[in-house]
């Protein structure tokens, strides 16, 4: 089983579709696919394909979901420059007679309208026009060993600016594996892989993306635990970047992150805390993360989970 697992990440970390990212910088649509959803994932540089084990997995690894237990509600909100919001929400379920976890998942993002500006005016021209973009999924996964989980995501993408829109499907595919060696675990996932969207008769690809993460616990004892994670990434549409994030957790109820990026045009550090506690017959969790963004300024994410 190790050989083939091993056999099956050399060749996506090979995938030729995905070697000119450099010279393609800035030419993919739906960029808000790239802005990532958890604080929890946040607060660790987003290093976390490895790591991924909560309904965020969705965005990151859909692979990851699959140690997702009970029933979970979960939603996030993101502060974005330039007063930008992003709202997103999900709900995933076991599946005891099949096996595996499904969920379903939108996001919305939404602006104020902004002044239209006319070229031949040379100035605004008292109108107004608006921007938005909306995602819907649904996600399975699966364990198909004690060590090795899969799981995929089916999406809609929908952009509208002024009068015209565009509308594609995606798909994301995503794993997790341990590997035997202490508490060493690795995960891979490629997102947004799908046909190109179109804008007035424009072709333009997806941000398609490549991640490989590793994560190990340096620390796990009764009452604490400190994960150290790696992610490389590899995207159609700039070149390679790094994630290092550390999560620190006392007594599973309060946790402390912290992550740096490296090679990004804008995002740099980010730091994160959060807690869960029971709350009669539920689990109650509640994640914040803060993020530079460099000359962009920051963002902010508020995460709630509620387990039952």
């Amino acid at each position: 089983m190790r050989k083939y697992i091993l056999i099956l990440f050399i060749l996506l970390l090979a995938m030729p579709s995905l070697g000119t990212a450099q010279n393609k910088v800035a030419t993919t649509a739906a960029q808000f696919l790239k802005i990532g959803v958890g604080a929890r994932a946040i607060g660790m540089g987003e290093a976390f394909t490895a790591v991924a084990n909560d309904v965020s997995a969705i965005y990151y690894n859909p692979g990851g979901l699959s140690y997702v237990g009970g029933r979970t509600l979960y939603g996030t909100h993101i502060e974005w420059p330039a007063d930008i919001n992003y709202d997103f929400v999900a709900y995933s379920q076991p599946l005891d007679a099949v096996g595996g976890v499904v969920a379903v998942s939108f996001g919305a993002v939404t602006m104020d309208d902004m002044k239209r500006t006319d070229v031949h005016l040379s100035g605004e021209d008292g109108t107004t026009f608006g921007a938005s973009c909306y995602l819907m999924a649904a996600t399975y996964s699966r364990l198909l060993t004690d060590r090795f989980a899969i799981g995929g995501s089916f999406k809609w993408v929908q952009e509208y600016y002024d009068d015209e829109s565009s509308a594609e499907p995606a798909f994301d595919i995503g794993a997790q594996y341990k590997t035997g060696f202490k508490s060493l675990r690795m995960g891979f996932a490629i997102t947004n892989f799908g046909p190109d969207a179109k804008f007035i008769q424009e072709s333009t690809p997806l941000p398609i993306n490549f991640h490989f993460g590793v994560a190990y616990n340096v620390l796990e004892t009764y009452s604490h635990f400190l994960v150290v994670a790696f992610d490389g990434a590899h995207p159609n549409d700039n070149a390679e970047c790094y994630d290092l994030g550390l999560e620190y957790g006392f007594n599973e109820m309060f946790f402390l992150r912290g992550g740096y990026q490296l090679e990004y045009d804008a995002q740099s550090f980010a730091l994160g805390g959060g807690v869960k506690a029971p709350i009669g017959s539920f689990n109650l969790g509640l994640d914040y993360a803060y993020q530079d963004l460099d000359w962009l300024d920051q963002s902010h994410r508020l995460s709630l989970s509620l387990q039952f």
